[in-house]
Protein backbone atom coordinates (compact mmCIF):
# COMPACT_ATOMS: atom_id res chain seq x y z
CA UNK A 1 0.00 0.00 0.00
CA UNK A 2 2.91 2.62 0.76
CA UNK A 3 3.85 1.91 -3.01
CA UNK A 4 0.54 2.62 -4.13
CA UNK A 5 0.44 5.67 -2.75
CA UNK A 6 3.99 6.85 -3.53
CA UNK A 7 3.05 6.11 -7.00
CA UNK A 8 0.02 8.54 -6.60
CA UNK A 9 -2.54 5.32 -8.01
CA UNK A 10 -5.53 7.04 -7.84
CA UNK A 11 -7.55 3.78 -7.39
CA UNK A 12 -7.12 -0.04 -6.86
CA UNK A 13 -9.57 -2.65 -7.48
CA UNK A 14 -9.49 -5.92 -5.47
CA UNK A 15 -8.35 -4.91 -2.10
CA UNK A 16 -9.13 -7.42 -0.08
CA UNK A 17 -10.21 -7.04 3.88
CA UNK A 18 -9.99 -10.06 6.29
CA UNK A 19 -10.75 -13.10 6.03
CA UNK A 20 -9.36 -13.62 2.65
CA UNK A 21 -6.77 -10.64 2.84
CA UNK A 22 -5.14 -7.79 4.78
CA UNK A 23 -6.20 -4.66 3.94
CA UNK A 24 -8.76 -3.37 6.08
CA UNK A 25 -10.80 -1.04 3.55
CA UNK A 26 -11.21 2.02 6.75
CA UNK A 27 -7.52 1.65 7.12
CA UNK A 28 -6.36 1.45 3.01
CA UNK A 29 -6.30 5.44 2.32
CA UNK A 30 -3.65 6.01 5.64
CA UNK A 31 -1.82 3.09 4.65
CA UNK A 32 -1.50 4.44 1.34
CA UNK A 33 -0.25 7.30 2.77
CA UNK A 34 -2.26 9.59 0.17
CA UNK A 35 -5.20 11.38 0.99
CA UNK A 36 -6.50 11.08 -2.83
CA UNK A 37 -6.68 7.53 -2.74
CA UNK A 38 -10.13 5.96 -3.68
CA UNK A 39 -11.16 3.23 -1.45
CA UNK A 40 -13.36 0.62 -3.74
CA UNK A 41 -14.53 -2.76 -2.26
CA UNK A 42 -16.94 -3.68 0.84
CA UNK A 43 -19.29 -6.02 -0.81
CA UNK A 44 -16.58 -8.91 -0.64
CA UNK A 45 -17.32 -12.89 -1.20
CA UNK A 46 -18.16 -13.64 2.89
CA UNK A 47 -20.95 -11.03 2.64
CA UNK A 48 -22.19 -11.40 -0.41
CA UNK A 49 -23.03 -15.31 0.18
CA UNK A 50 -24.84 -14.84 3.58
CA UNK A 51 -27.40 -16.93 3.64
CA UNK A 52 -28.59 -16.94 7.55
CA UNK A 53 -30.19 -13.87 8.67
CA UNK A 54 -28.97 -12.13 5.50
CA UNK A 55 -30.97 -8.63 5.43
CA UNK A 56 -30.03 -7.87 8.87
CA UNK A 57 -26.54 -9.00 8.66
CA UNK A 58 -25.27 -7.02 5.50
CA UNK A 59 -27.50 -3.97 6.99
CA UNK A 60 -25.44 -3.98 10.24
CA UNK A 61 -22.01 -5.09 8.31
CA UNK A 62 -23.11 -2.33 5.55
CA UNK A 63 -23.87 0.17 8.72
CA UNK A 64 -20.87 -0.28 10.70
CA UNK A 65 -18.40 -0.15 7.71
CA UNK A 66 -19.57 3.29 5.61
CA UNK A 67 -19.43 4.29 9.90
CA UNK A 68 -15.59 3.73 10.15
CA UNK A 69 -14.71 4.91 6.52
CA UNK A 70 -15.87 8.29 7.90
CA UNK A 71 -15.41 10.72 4.55
CA UNK A 72 -16.48 8.52 1.89
CA UNK A 73 -16.03 11.15 -1.15
CA UNK A 74 -13.00 8.15 -2.02
CA UNK A 75 -15.19 5.46 -1.46
CA UNK A 76 -16.39 3.53 -4.01
CA UNK A 77 -19.43 0.57 -2.35
CA UNK A 78 -18.53 -2.31 -4.70
CA UNK A 79 -17.97 -5.97 -5.17
CA UNK A 80 -14.59 -6.62 -6.02
CA UNK A 81 -13.40 -8.34 -9.53
CA UNK A 82 -16.90 -10.45 -9.54
CA UNK A 83 -20.26 -11.77 -7.61
CA UNK A 84 -20.07 -14.83 -6.90
CA UNK A 85 -22.42 -16.96 -8.36
CA UNK A 86 -23.30 -18.39 -5.15
CA UNK A 87 -24.51 -14.89 -4.26
CA UNK A 88 -28.62 -14.70 -4.03
CA UNK A 89 -30.36 -12.26 -5.81
CA UNK A 90 -31.83 -10.82 -2.77
CA UNK A 91 -28.47 -9.93 -1.31
CA UNK A 92 -27.69 -7.65 -3.87
CA UNK A 93 -31.49 -5.95 -3.49
CA UNK A 94 -30.40 -5.92 0.83
CA UNK A 95 -27.03 -4.07 -0.47
CA UNK A 96 -28.45 -1.59 -2.47
CA UNK A 97 -30.82 -0.71 0.39
CA UNK A 98 -27.87 -0.64 3.20
CA UNK A 99 -26.09 1.70 0.94
CA UNK A 100 -28.78 3.75 0.52
CA UNK A 101 -29.77 4.55 4.16
CA UNK A 102 -26.08 4.48 5.47
CA UNK A 103 -23.97 6.13 2.60
CA UNK A 104 -25.16 9.79 2.62
CA UNK A 105 -21.74 11.79 3.25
Amino acid sequence: MPLVGAARIDCLEGLTPPPLGDVRLPEARALAGYDRFTVNGGMDSPHLEIAERAEERIHAYTRELFAAMGDKRHFIFASSSTTPAATPWENLRYFRDAARAYGRL
